[in-house]
C-alpha cells in the first residue's frame, strides 16, 4: 500500500516540474489570442497546445514560428472563408507574421475571395513582409495587388511609411481612362494678303475674334511611368467679324461668320509629377474637318436719286448664307500646351491649355473659289487668312 502511495507521489511531483519548466523554461512562449479564435486544438505527435482564456502554452521542444504556423493552419481548417482576412489581421496585430501568412496563403489557395477581400489581403501580405524584411515578397504582394486593380492608391497613414515608399515606386499606371472635356475656344487671326472689289472701300479691316465652343471625349494610354498618349475627337466652333467702310458713310457693311469643326487631336501627354495632383505638358498634332460655315451681313448705303437730287439711305443684309464651298475644306496643324490634373478614387479632373499654331489661308478666296453673289450684290470679299486655336477645357476623366 506505501509502495502505491509513494508512485503516485512521485508521479505528481514530476507532473508539477514539467508544468513548472513549460511555464518558465527557456523559448517558451505566451500570445494573446482574442476571443473569437479561442478554441481546442488536440495533441499530435510533435507539439501539444492548449487554449486558457486568454493565454496559449507551449512545449520548449516547439519553434514559435512553427507553433504560429500549425495553429494558422488547424484555424483555416476551422474559419468561416468570410472572416478569413480579418483573423489574418489578428495575427498581425498580435506579432505572429508566420502564422498570419500561412493563413492569408490559405485564404489564397481554398476560399474565393471578393475582390475587396483580396485586396485587403495583398495590403495585409505586403505590411507583414515589411516587418520581417521580405522586400521582394513585399513588391509580389504589390504587384499583385495593381495587376488586381491598377487604379488603387492606399488610403494616407494607414500602413507604415516603408509601405508607401515601395507602393510608389511601382511603376505602374492605369492603362486607360476614358472622359469628357469641354471648354472655350479664341481664334487668333492674321491677313496674309488683302483683297479688294469696290474702290475706296477699306478691305483690310481686321478680322476681330468671337469665342467659341469646344465639347469632346477622349482616351488616354498610359504606356509608361509618366507618359501617355491622348487621343480626342470634339466639336468645335469660333468666329470672326469685319466691319467694311468707304470712310465716308455712305458704306457700311457688318460681316460676321461661324465656322464650325470636327477636330481629332492626337499628342504625347508628359506627367512632371506623380502624385494626386499632377502637373502636365503635351505636345503632338491635330486634324480638323471642316463641318459648316455660315454667315450673316447687314449693309447700310446711301444712293443719290438723280432726278430729286436727294440722297437716301438704305439697309440691306442677309443671313444663313452657306460659305462651306468657299472655305478649305481641312487643315492640320501643330499642338502644345500643358495643365494639371487632381485625382479622387478613381476619377479624374484636369484643366488644359492647348495651342494649335497658325494655319495659312483657311478661307481660300482665290479667285476661282470666291463668292461671287456676295461680291455683285454687297461688294464683300474675304482676304488670305491664317488660323491660330487657343483652347482652354475642362475634363473629367473614369479610370
Amino acid at each position: 500500500m506505501v509502495r502505491y502511495i509513494l508512485v503516485f507521489v512521485y508521479i505528481f511531483i514530476l507532473f508539477g516540474v514539467a508544468n513548472a519548466q513549460t511555464d518558465s523554461g527557456k523559448g517558451s512562449k505566451r500570445q494573446v489570442i482574442p476571443d473569437t479564435l479561442h478554441r481546442q486544438i488536440s495533441q499530435d505527435t510533435t507539439h501539444t497546445i492548449s487554449y486558457t482564456d486568454t493565454v496559449v502554452q507551449t512545449e520548449n521542444t516547439v519553434p514559435p514560428d512553427s507553433v504560429h504556423s500549425n495553429l494558422a493552419k488547424d484555424t483555416v481548417g476551422q474559419c468561416n472563408c468570410a472572416t478569413i482576412v480579418n483573423n489574418a489581421e489578428i495575427f498581425y496585430n498580435n506579432g505572429n507574421y508566420d502564422a498570419c501568412l500561412a493563413l492569408l496563403n490559405a485564404g489564397f489557395a481554398n476560399c474565393k475571395l471578393s475582390k475587396k477581400e483580396k485586396e485587403e489581403a495583398d495590403i495585409l501580405s505586403a505590411r507583414v513582409n515589411i516587418e520581417i524584411d521580405r522586400t521582394e515578397d513585399v513588391n509580389k504582394s504589390l504587384v499583385k495587388l495593381l495587376h488586381l486593380d491598377p487604379n488603387f492608391l492606399p488610403k494616407e497613414g494607414a500602413c507604415q511609411e516603408d509601405f508607401y515608399t515601395n507602393f510608389f515606386s511601382i511603376k505602374v499606371r492605369p492603362f486607360l481612362s476614358v472622359g469628357f472635356f469641354t471648354g472655350i475656344n479664341l481664334p487668333f487671326f492674321k491677313v496674309l494678303q488683302t483683297y479688294s472689289v469696290y474702290q475706296g472701300v477699306n478691305y483690310s479691316a481686321p478680322y476681330n475674334l468671337v469665342l467659341g465652343l469646344q465639347e469632346g471625349v477622349y482616351l488616354e494610354c498610359a504606356f509608361l511611368s509618366r507618359i501617355s498618349v491622348s487621343a480626342s475627337i470634339s466639336y468645335s466652333s469660333f468666329g470672326f467679324k469685319r466691319e467694311l467702310d468707304d470712310g465716308t458713310g455712305n458704306y457700311i457693311l457688318n460681316y460676321n461668320e461661324n465656322l464650325s469643326y470636327i477636330n481629332t487631336p492626337v499628342y504625347l501627354k508628359f506627367y512632371l509629377t506623380n502624385t494626386k495632383f499632377k502637373l502636365f505638358a503635351i505636345l503632338g498634332g491635330s486634324y480638323s474637318l471642316l463641318e459648316q460655315a455660315t454667315a450673316n451681313l447687314n449693309l447700310q448705303y446711301s444712293a443719290l436719286d438723280y432726278i430729286s437730287g436727294v440722297s437716301s439711305t438704305y439697309t440691306t443684309g442677309e443671313g444663313g448664307i452657306n460659305q462651306k464651298a468657299y472655305r478649305v475644306s481641312s487643315f492640320t496643324s501643330m499642338l502644345f500646351g500643358g495643365g494639371c490634373s487632381y485625382r479622387f478614387k478613381n476619377f479624374i479632373f484636369a484643366l488644359q491649355a492647348s495651342y494649335a499654331t497658325e494655319k495659312n489661308n483657311i478661307l481660300n478666296p482665290d479667285e476661282n473659289t470666291r463668292n461671287q453673289e456676295l461680291e455683285y450684290k454687297f461688294y464683300y470679299i474675304d482676304n488670305a487668312l491664317s488660323l491660330s486655336l487657343l483652347n482652354i477645357n475642362a475634363s473629367v476623366g473614369y479610370i
